[in-house]
């Protein structure tokens, strides 16, 4: 996927992250209908990935690959499918903005599952800072 490449690429003269807030959250959507968790961990700054990889007393190379991989592998198909779901078309809002950071709403089409993104900048690139998801409940009486 070319929005992934943008924020994976530290080689040569490539820049790393992404020229929009919009760009990164478009990214993470298409990483998440993919389930490809390891991409969508390396929407994060690269300091970002060093530091949770210090944490877990790994290399930053190849990191998001290896904390992800047994999520990846143990998700029983129906859930994948779900998540595929959620991301499939979803209504993205923009919320508050500042220079450094900015937060989007993210729903799923049938209004099921709402996140928040927020984004950060860093040296003038945007990059995934957070991210909090729920399933919404339905309160209505069929």
């Amino acid at each position: 996927m070319v929005l992934l490449a943008a924020a994976c690429s530290g080689d040569g003269d490539d820049p790393i992250g992404f020229a929009t807030p919009r760009e990164v959250v478009d990214a993470h959507i298409a990483a998440s209908r993919a389930y490809d968790l390891a991409a969508d961990c390396a929407l994060r700054h690269p300091d970002v990935v060093a530091e949770m990889a210090t944490l877990d007393g790994r290399d930053a190379e190849g990191y998001c690959e290896w904390a992800t991989a047994s999520a990846v592998a143990d998700t029983p198909e129906d859930r994948k499918a779900r998540t595929r779901e959620i991301y499939t078309d979803p209504t993205v809002t923009a919320g508050s903005a500042t220079d450094e950071r900015a937060t989007f709403s993210v729903e799923a089409a049938d209004g099921s599952y709402h996140e928040e993104v927020t984004v950060v900048q860093v040296d003038g690139r945007w990059f995934l800072e957070n991210v909090e998801g729920a399933d919404v409940e339905d309160d209505h009486d069929h």
